[in-house]
C-alpha cells in the first residue's frame, strides 16, 4: 500500500475533500444522552488524542466493556462517532466507546492507521491502543476480558491487525469494508465479523486492484487486495472451522436502499473456556451486503461511496456479536492422537491448538509408545503437562516460548520421561515439577532464561545443558547438567539455593561441567562449600559423590576405577591466592562470582592441570591444625585444613603434562606479593619428602590407605606402610 499512498497526490487531496464534507454533513446527528469526552495521552513522545463516549447509565458500580471504534483513512474520531451510530448501541447495551484519532502520515497529508502493511516506519499504533486501554482501565471500571475493536476501511484494517498483535487484550473484532492488513490472522482461536458490499469500488469484494475516486468520476487504481471470500476462509481456517457455513438471507427491510444482506456464519470453529468456565466458540460471521458499497450500514456516509444499506445496523449487529464474546481463560489443548505430529494442526489436539499467553498443553495417557510433535511453527503457551509413562520428545523446528497470563510458566512431568529438544524461552519465571522420583525432564534444546527464576519441584530429576539464569532454586529432586565439558556446558547464575541449605535435602548435580554464581551481597561461598560436602559424602578420603547437595555424577564414575582422582572444587574469585578471573571457561566474572568446577583432586587454582602453580599455593598455606576451610587454598579432602592429606592428594594427582579436563582461559594476573615464600613455611618432613617427590614425577602412583592412614607410594619407591595397634583393618589402594 505505500506506493498507492506515494502515488495519490491528486486523489487523496479529493477523498480529503470529500470526507470533510461527509464530516460536516453528520455532524448534527445525535451522540446520545452521555458524556463525549475529548482526550490527549503522551505517546513515543508526541500528543495522542481519543475521543470517549460514556452512556448515561455508566455508574463506576460495576466493571463494563470497551470498544474502540476506528475511522478509515482521512477520517477522524468526531467522523466515526457521527457515521457509525456506536454511541446508540452503547446506550442499550452499556459499555463505552472510545474512538482514537490516527496520525497525519508522513508526505501523504492525511490520517491513516499503521497497521503493518502501509508504512513500515510510522508510529507504533498498536502500543498507541494498548497504551489507551492501560489509560482508560487504570481511570474506568472497564472489564479487560471484554475489550473489542472495530472500525470501516483502514480502520477495519487496523482492527484485524490490532487481533493479530494484541490477542489477548481483544477478545474479538468486526471490521467493515476493509482489507487485509501484513498479518492475516491471530495466534488463538479468535472471534471475527466482517461486513462488505459487492458495489464496494475501494476494496473491491472479489479482489484486485483498490480503486481510489479522482475528480470527474475516474479511479485510480495501484494496490492489489485478495479476494474477501479468501480472507474469511483464512480465519475460519485459523479457528479450526471445517464444516459448511450456515447462510441466512436476511429480511430486505428497506426496499429503497438498493441492497440485501446475506448473513453467512461459520459456527464450528474452536471452543474455549472463559474464565468463569463458560463455553464458547471462536465463530466467524460475514454479511455480505449485495449491492452495498463503501459504507457502514444504518450509518450516515454519503452516496459518494455507494449506496448504504438499511436492513440492518451495523454497529446494533457488532455489538450482538461482541457481547457473546470474551477472552479465553486459560486455554487447555490436550494431545490427542496415538501418533507423532506437528503442534500446530488442529486435528492433533482435542481441544483447540494451544499457542498463547496462558495457553495449557497436555500430553497425556494417548499414546501407547514414544512419540514426537514437532514445534514446526512459534508456539507459545504457559503451562506444559507430561501425564504418560510413553516418552514424549517434544521436537526441534521453532522457539516453544512459556509465558504466562499470571504467575509463573509451567512444566510439569506427573509420569514417565519426556524431552524437550526444541529451543526454550522463558518470558516469566519458570516452575519445573518432576514428581516422580524415576522421572526425568530434558531440556536438551537451548534455553533462553536470562533475567529469569527457576524453581525445579518434586523428586524427579530435572536434565539441562546448562542454566544462565537470574537464580536457580532446587526444592526437590535434582537438577542434572548434562554432560558436556566445554564452555557451552558452563552453567551462569545470579543466585543458587539448594533445599535444607547447610543440611540440603536436594541435589545439583554439576557431571563434568563448571558453574558460577554472579551473586550480589554476601557471597554464598560458604554455603557452596558445605553443600559439596554432603555433596561428596563428608570430609576426608572416601568420598562417594552421591550425596544431596552439589555433586557430580561424573566424579562419583571415577570412584570405581580412580578413586579420588575428581572432585568439585570451588573459589571465591576475588580471594584466588594466584590472581582472580575476568574470564572463566568463557564467561566473564568479576569479584563478586564463585566458581565451581568439576576437576582434577588437587587442582587449587581450577585451571583444569594440577601443576606447579598448586604446589606453589600448597607449600603457602600447608599449615596442620589451623583451620583454612578452602579448596583454593589446598582444603582438597574438605576437613577444614590444609594438612599432609592434602599434600598426599596433590602428589597423587600431580601431572602438569596431563590436558586440562576443558578448556580454560589463564588468570589476568598473578599477585605473587600475596603468596608468602615457601621457604618461610615450616613444612613438616612428610610434607617436604612428598613434595620433592612430586617434582621428581613418581613414575607409578598409588595411594595407599591402611587402618585410615594414607600413604603415597611409587612402584619403584615404596613409602611403606602404617598401621593401628590392632593391625586388623585391610588396606584399599586407590591409584
Amino acid at each position: 500500500m505505500v506506493k498507492l499512498l506515494r502515488r495519490l497526490a491528486i486523489g487523496c487531496t479529493f477523498l480529503h475533500f470529500a470526507l470533510t464534507l461527509v464530516i460536516w454533513a453528520s455532524c448534527s446527528t445525535a451522540y446520545g444522552q452521555g458524556q463525549v469526552l475529548n482526550k490527549t495521552l503522551q505517546h513515543d513522545g508526541r500528543a495522542r488524542s481519543y475521543t470517549l463516549y460514556i452512556p448515561p447509565s455508566y455508574t463506576g458500580s460495576e466493571a463494563w466493556p470497551l470498544v474502540f471504534d476506528l475511522h478509515g483513512a482521512s477520517g477522524n474520531a468526531s467522523w466515526q462517532m457521527s457515521n457509525a451510530g456506536m454511541n446508540a448501541a452503547a446506550n442499550t447495551g452499556n459499555f463505552l466507546v472510545a474512538y482514537p484519532n490516527a496520525t497525519v502520515a508522513p508526505g501523504y497529508g492525511f490520517s491513516l492507521w499503521n497497521d503493518g502493511s502501509l508504512f513500515p516506519n510510522g508510529p507504533d499504533d498498536v502500543d498507541f491502543i494498548s497504551t489507551m486501554i492501560d489509560e482508560l482501565e487504570s481511570s474506568y471500571h472497564i472489564d479487560s476480558s471484554r475489550v473489542y475493536a472495530t472500525g470501516l476501511s483502514n480502520g477495519g484494517a487496523m482492527s484485524y491487525y490490532l487481533a493479530s498483535q494484541l490477542p489477548n487484550r481483544f477478545a474479538a473484532i468486526a471490521a467493515v469494508g476493509a482489507p487485509r492488513p501484513a498479518n492475516p490472522t491471530a495466534p488463538r482461536p479468535f472471534p471475527v465479523l466482517h461486513v462488505h458490499g459487492t458495489a464496494d469500488s475501494f476494496v473491491p469484494i472479489a479482489g484486485g486492484f483498490m480503486n481510489i475516486p479522482l475528480p470527474g468520476g475516474q479511479y485510480f487504481s495501484t494496490f492489489r487486495v485478495p479476494a474477501i471470500n479468501d480472507v474469511i476462509d483464512d480465519w475460519r481456517e485459523s479457528n479450526g472451522s471445517v464444516g459448511e457455513p450456515v447462510v441466512t438471507q436476511l429480511p430486505d427491510l428497506n426496499t429503497q436502499d438498493s441492497s440485501t444482506v446475506t448473513l453467512i456464519r461459520y459456527e464450528d470453529g474452536e471452543r474455549y473456556l472463559t474464565a468463569a468456565g463458560d463455553e464458547r466458540s471462536a465463530e466467524v460471521l460475514y454479511y455480505k451486503i449485495e449491492g452495498g458499497g463503501h459504507t457502514w450500514p444504518g450509518g450516515g456516509m454519503a452516496a459518494l461511496f455507494g449506496p448504504t444499506n438499511r436492513d440492518i445496523n451495523a454497529s446494533a449487529e457488532i455489538w450482538n456479536f461482541f457481547s457473546r464474546h470474551e477472552l479465553p481463560g486459560v486455554p487447555v489443548g490436550t494431545w490427542n492422537v496415538d501418533a507423532s505430529g506437528n503442534w500446530s494442526l488442529p486435528a492433533n489436539w482435542g481441544s483447540g491448538v494451544p499457542n498463547g499467553t496462558g495457553a495449557q498443553a497436555v500430553f497425556g495417557s494417548v499414546i501407547t509408545s514414544p512419540h514426537t510433535v514437532t514445534v514446526d511453527a512459534p508456539i507459545t503457551v504457559g503451562r506444559l503437562d507430561f501425564e504418560n509413562a510413553n516418552a514424549y520428545t517434544i521436537a526441534v523446528q521453532n522457539v516453544l516460548t512459556l509465558d504466562a497470563a499470571t504467575g509463573d510458566a509451567q512444566i510439569n512431568v506427573a509420569s514417565g520421561s519426556h524431552t524437550i529438544s526444541a529451543p526454550v524461552s522463558l518470558t516469566d519465571n519458570t516452575t519445573l515439577t518432576v514428581t516422580p522420583a524415576a522421572s526425568n525432564l530434558s531440556l536438551t534444546g537451548a534455553l533462553d532464561a536470562s533475567g529469569r527464576n527457576l524453581t525445579k519441584v518434586g523428586d524427579g530429576t530435572l536434565t539441562v545443558s546448562n542454566l544462565r539464569a537470574a537464580g536457580l532454586s532446587v526444592n526437590g529432586g535434582a537438577v542434572a547438567m548434562a554432560t558436556n565439558g566445554t564452555n557451552s556446558g558452563v552453567s551462569v547464575l545470579g543466585s543458587l539455593s539448594i533445599a535444607g541449605d547447610a543440611t540440603p535435602t536436594a541435589k545439583l548435580d554439576l557431571a563434568n561441567n563448571a558453574a558460577i554464581i554472579n551473586y550480589t551481597g554476601a557471597s554464598p561461598a560458604a554455603m557452596v562449600r558445605q553443600q559439596i560436602l554432603t555433596g561428596r559424602g563428608g570430609p576426608g578420603f572416601g568420598a562417594a559423590w552421591t550425596g544431596q547437595g552439589i555433586t557430580s555424577s561424573a566424579a562419583a564414575a571415577a570412584v570405581a576405577t580412580d578413586p579420588e582422582a575428581r572432585s568439585v572444587g570451588y573459589a571465591e574469585n576475588s580471594s584466588l591466592p594466584l590472581g582472580r578471573y575476568s574470564t572463566f571457561r568463557g564467561q566473564s566474572v568479576d569479584e563478586t562470582s564463585v566458581l565451581m568446577a568439576f576437576t582434577r583432586t588437587g587442582d587449587a587454582n581450577l585451571d583444569g592441570i594440577v601443576d606447579d602453580n598448586d604446589v606453589t599455593i600448597v607449600s603457602a598455606t600447608y599449615a596442620p591444625g589451623v583451620p583454612q576451610p578452602h579448596w583454593t587454598l589446598g582444603d582438597f579432602d574438605y576437613n577444614g585444613f590444609v594438612d599432609d592429606d592434602d599434600v598426599t592428594l596433590l602428589g597423587v594427582f600431580y601431572d602438569p603434562s596431563a590436558p586440562p579436563l576443558f578448556a580454560t582461559a589463564a588468570a589476568t594476573a598473578v599477585d605473587v606479593a600475596a603468596v608468602p615464600e615457601p621457604a618461610t613455611i615450616l613444612l613438616a618432613s612428610t610434607a617436604g619428602l612428598l613434595l620433592l617427590l612430586i617434582r621428581r614425577r613418581v613414575h607409578r602412583r598409588h595411594l595407599t590407605v591402611t587402618c585410615g592412614v594414607p600413604i603415597l607410594s611409587s612402584s619403584d619407591s615404596p613409602l611403606g606402610a602404617g598401621c593401628n595397634a590392632s593391625g586388623q583393618e585391610p588396606s584399599r589402594s586407590f591409584g
